[in-house]
């Protein structure tokens, strides 16, 4: 994913004029939260049994739901075959396909590849689950390769030039052209931060295997369901509803927010959206608990955030947490509205989700 000079000149001028009146953390508060999320490393780094099994627990359950979804469900559904009933169905197959897969990818991607969270040990059978869990994003065409050097820049150099995921300022077109269906397989957006725009090694590999996972359910699902059913299910609906999950939840995570690593980041939490945007609790819904304590594994984020609703104060629950329901999409009508010129000087965006 690159990031644009101009991008971060606009979120300097949103950090300017949120200066004087943002509710920035307190050094009380930030070693409260310190001294919770240490409390819930050491015991992730003291069970790591438990720990493994809860990942391997995931890995196999999305693995067997997304069968269950592409090959079962549609058996189920009371529809007459039709053009119409097929691509009706299709549709919500496929939007429940893709949610899957948006968790799936953010866990294999972010949790596996970046932060190497997801299994602990030294053992062979550990080292293959690593290497499973770190690639498994490849059957979506993610490269966790790419995705694990921008992420890492993303935390060593957050809000600056070198960010390897910049969001702060996202501009409307940007957004735009990254949700038209099969845009990730095309090269007219820059804006997936889980593959390069090189046709990398790597790349290609991610690309192969996804065709093949995509092929392989083709071949079952063709004769089963019609091959209506099955295109509208894993192309049309299926990939794309993953890729329209993944951008727009992190174009509203760090939006409009401080170019600061403690302040800069909001929390979409356990609510509906941060839930449908994350495809689930592993898909990183609580981001601000990230940032303040990245060396946690995903459900350690999500004790975090309760944690951090006793913390803060209310005027900071108001810029860092969402209004419940209509919280996202206010933030995507201040990034319609403002999400066009270089400079941000007269406009200044909301902070409140009110």
């Amino acid at each position: 994913m690159k990031t644009y000079s101009s991008d971060v000149d606009s979120a300097a001028d949103v950090h300017q004029l949120l200066n004087p009146s943002f509710p920035y953390l307190m050094e009380p508060q930030l070693n409260k939260i310190k001294k919770r999320s240490d409390l819930y490393r050491k015991w992730f780094l003291d069970h790591p049994l438990i720990h493994n099994c809860i990942s391997l627990i995931l890995i196999v359950g999305f693995f067997v739901s997304d069968f269950w979804v592409l090959t079962q469900l549609p058996a189920l559904l009371p529809w007459e075959r039709g053009l119409i009933e097929d691509v009706g169905w299709a549709v919500v197959v496929g939007l429940i396909h893709g949610w899957l897969i948006c968790g799936m990818v953010t866990l294999s991607v972010h949790e596996a590849a970046s932060h190497n969270l997801l299994f602990q040990g030294k053992s062979r059978i550990i080292l293959l689950l690593q290497t499973i869990a770190s690639n498994m994003c490849r059957l979506s065409m993610a490269d966790p390769d790419y995705y694990s050097v921008g992420h890492k820049a993303h935390h060593r150099y957050f809000g600056t030039d070198e960010d390897g995921s910049f969001s702060h300022f996202v501009r409307v077109k940007r957004l735009l052209l990254s949700l038209i269906p099969a845009s990730p397989l095309m090269d007219y957006s820059d804006y997936f931060p889980w593959r390069p725009q090189e046709r990398t090694k790597s790349r290609r590999r991610s690309a192969i295997l996804g065709k093949v996972y995509i092929l392989t359910y083709a071949v079952f699902m063709v004769p089963e369901f019609g091959i209506a059913f099955t295109l509208v299910t894993l192309l049309m609906m299926g990939a794309w509803t993953s890729y329209v999950l993944d951008r727009l939840r992190e174009s509203v995570e760090h939006l409009y927010m401080p170019l600061d690593k403690n302040n800069g980041t909001r929390q979409l939490g356990l609510g509906f959206w941060g839930l449908l945007l994350g495809g689930g609790p592993w898909g990183q819904p609580c981001h601000m608990s990230h940032h303040l304590a990245p060396g946690l594994p995903w459900y350690f984020q999500l004790r975090l955030h309760f944690d951090l609703k006793l913390i803060l104060t209310e005027s900071q629950k108001k810029v860092f947490f969402l209004t419940p329901f209509i919280g996202f999409p206010l933030l995507i009508l201040q990034l319609l509205k403002y999400g066009h010129s270089d400079k941000l000087v007269e406009n200044r965006p909301l902070m409140e989700n009110e």
